[in-house]
């Protein structure tokens, strides 16, 4: 199951957005502090979205698998709606049909708010087989070079 945060929720789960924007954006430990206000005041005025997939324990209680982090933006080319995740962290293996589920989420809000596509990216080879398993193809390699 997947669920979006409201801003009344980020609190609760701040640890977590916290590690997931870190870990899966690879920010440097110098810039970390600012990255992450920069984030948080995103979230907070909606810019980006929070999603908790979870899944439910043998008790009932809520267990956690992941964090990811979405933003709507416009594709530089064609000028339509996206859905881009840019950051996504598992904190246990990943089921393959909670990761279907997430993505139908995904999907669903996306096509709500009128975007064409989504898209991801990610530095994680793990990160790409879930993406291929859920129906993802790749399209683009990105290179960066620090000057």
């Amino acid at each position: 199951m997947t669920l979006k945060l409201t801003p009344q929720d980020i609190s609760k789960y701040w640890e977590a957005i916290k590690l997931t924007l870190i870990q899966a954006g690879g920010i440097p430990p110098e810039r970390e502090m600012e990255y992450c206000n920069k984030a948080l005041e995103n979230i907070l005025s909606g810019k980006f979205q929070v999603w908790v997939v979870f899944d439910y324990d043998a008790t009932g209680e809520q267990d956690v698998y992941g964090i990811g982090i979405t933003s709507i933006q416009i594709d530089k080319v064609f000028g339509y709606k996206v859905l881009y995740m840019d950051s996504y962290l598992g904190f246990k293996p990943q089921k393959p049909d909670i990761v279907q589920d997430g993505v139908d989420d995904l999907a669903e809000f996306a096509k709500a708010n009128d975007c064409k596509r989504l898209l991801l990216s990610s530095n994680n080879k793990r990160m790409f087989a879930l993406a291929r398993m859920a129906g993802f193809k790749e399209e683009r390699t990105v290179f960066t070079k620090d000057i």
